[in-house]
């Protein structure tokens, strides 16, 4: 008798049957640009088996899940190249940025030198001109927490203790084992291309762009107010000792989590002051304040705090919404597709913009449009505005840092702000919480909360969303005078309250239910912290609501 057959049904509605217990690897032999796989919308190593009937889609380099991958792949072979090379030297992922991981000593005084940067290129060549496996493996609490002792990785230690099952999934290279919250490919040979850059007391982890045809790594390009965001939020996380997850985990679990929103929110406070103090300093000469970010930054809310703490100087700000100057939708520039681009600047009335502009500068009277979003047109409801003399203009919006939204007025007349959500918070040293995952957090939860938009409706925007960012927002935001972090350190405890049961309506047979169980599982780390104890003003109050605010 034959051993037992399953049913396999691909994406593109192509069946097979094959033996229970066949690996997704023998599926894909010979197949080097599959990274891993979706089974049953659920993310996993080419190593797993099947034991039952399933729904598979491969995942490759040219797509952000391989993308993902291959990154995770090329931090495992660096941590094994690491721990070969320098055993005792202990390293942290600080920030990303330009493509890049930016990697340092953990502890203070070390460094790497340009020969220990070609020693670890040219181990990590070798893992690839080999091929060697990387493999999936099961290990007990016990077992690991072993392992991860043999190196001082203490952050992975403390999250591993706060997991409630028995046993975790490590990724072993070489006989070392790494603890990734997500998949990596199965062999070296699949993410061959990288670069090593010195930098600073660290290195830069180098990863290629798939967007075009032939994958290479773009040039690096330094963005410096980016860069010492980071930083200063790694600092602080260390001096409140709330660098990772588990950091977090233990302030809720211990009854401090009050404690650590009050923090996080004054320093958020104390930063919006030093910026109004800045621009009144600034008001003579520059009376426009252009304040952008890209989706779910929390520029609203900065800008109607920086709006109340102006008018608390002595000021009279007038807050204008650049969406209020969007075309008549019909006359909205289009996709290739036949889809309306609102996300391009050609969407706005420019030349209306900038005539309003200049005319309230000068003192006169004018009457502010309102873009009624039902109807997709500009609408005139009475409301005119007269700028004070010791008024200031701020415009709110995406395209706030491009020279072309306000090209009447000279930049030496005006101040741009980015506001951007920087969260510094980590599983452990080894394994960073993307930016863009946080946002798109904060996105579903608030366009359910304020939109009635489900999870599904929001996953399929976000792709469309990101590529407009890529164009419009983050090319010119080099040029911000300015740089606001809107991240709270507490906040995912927070949003997890509201985007678990959204995310767990997303249909199995969906095409984000891959999207929905990915962003589930990495929530599953989190503890929840209690919303009521938020802030009216805060930020997250943006995100969640509860309570409107209120200048």
């Amino acid at each position: 008798m034959g051993a037992e057959k399953i049913t396999i049904t691909f994406k593109n509605g192509d069946q097979k049957k094959v033996d229970k217990g066949t690996s997704l690897s023998s599926l894909c032999l010979l197949n080097d640009d599959i990274l891993a796989a979706y089974l049953n919308g659920s993310l996993c190593h080419l190593d797993q088996k099947i034991y039952s009937d399933c729904f598979i889609e491969w995942i490759k380099n040219n797509e952000e899940a391989g993308a993902r991958v291959y990154q995770r792949s090329l931090c495992l072979l660096l941590f094994t190249a690491l721990k070969e090379l320098f055993a005792q030297k202990n390293v942290k992922i600080v920030y990303s940025v330009s493509n890049s991981f930016y990697v340092e000593p953990t502890n203070s005084g070390e460094s790497f030198s340009v020969m220990d940067i070609n020693q670890i290129t040219d181990k990590m060549n070798f893992y690839i001109t080999n091929n060697v496996p990387i493999k999936q493996i099961r290990m007990t609490k016990r077992d690991a927490i072993q392992e991860f002792q043999k190196h001082k990785q203490i952050g992975t230690i403390n999250l591993i203790n706060q997991l409630e099952q028995d046993e975790v999934t490590l990724y072993s290279c070489c006989g070392l084992v790494e603890f990734l919250y997500d998949p990596t490919c199965n062999w070296a040979g699949k993410v061959s291309q990288f670069e090593i850059l010195l930098e600073s007391n660290g290195f830069l982890l180098r990863f290629p762009d798939f967007k075009n045809s032939e994958p290479q790594i773009p040039i690096y390009q330094k963005e410096d107010k980016l860069v010492q965001a980071f930083i200063e939020e790694d600092k602080w996380a260390k001096s409140i000792q709330c660098s990772f997850i588990s950091d977090l985990n233990n302030y809720i679990f211990e009854g401090n989590f009050s404690e650590l929103v009050q923090k996080s929110e004054e320093k958020h406070s104390r930063k919006i002051k030093s910026i109004a103090t800045t621009l009144c300093c600034q008001s003579q000469n520059r009376r426009v304040i252009c304040i952008a970010g890209p989706s779910s930054s929390g520029k609203t809310t900065f800008a109607r705090r920086i709006q109340r703490e102006l008018m608390q100087q002595g000021f009279s700000p007038l807050l204008i919404s650049i969406d209020d100057y969007f075309k008549d939708r019909k006359d909205s520039p289009q996709n290739p597709d036949g889809t309306y681009d609102f996300e391009h600047i050609e969407a706005l009335e420019l030349d209306l913009f900038n005539r309003d502009l200049k005319a309230l500068l000068s003192g006169q009277t004018v009457n502010i449009p309102t873009f009624n979003f039902l109807e997709g047109k500009k609408e005139y409801l009475g409301e005119q505005f007269t700028l004070q003399e010791n008024g200031l203009i701020i415009l709110e919006g995406i395209h706030g840092l491009n020279e072309r939204l306000t090209y009447d007025i000279p930049r030496n007349k005006k101040t741009k702000i980015y506001v951007s959500a920087l969260t510094q918070l980590a599983l452990d040293n080894h394994n960073r919480i993307s930016t863009s995952d946080s946002r798109l957090i904060r996105r579903i939860v608030r366009d359910y909360q304020f939109r009635g938009a489900s999870a599904e409706r929001t996953f399929g925007m976000w792709t469309s969303v990101r590529e407009g960012e890529k164009k419009f927002i983050f090319p010119f935001q080099n040029d911000a005078d300015i740089l606001f972090n809107s991240a709270t350190i507490y906040e995912l405890a927070i949003l997890k309250k509201w985007i678990s049961p959204l995310l767990l309506k997303v249909s199995r047979d969906s095409e984000f239910n891959s999207d929905a169980q990915r962003i589930l599982n990495f929530l599953s780390y989190f503890l929840e912290g209690d919303p009521e104890i938020i802030p009216e003003n805060s930020i997250i109050r943006e995100f969640i609501g509860l309570e409107e605010f209120k200048l």
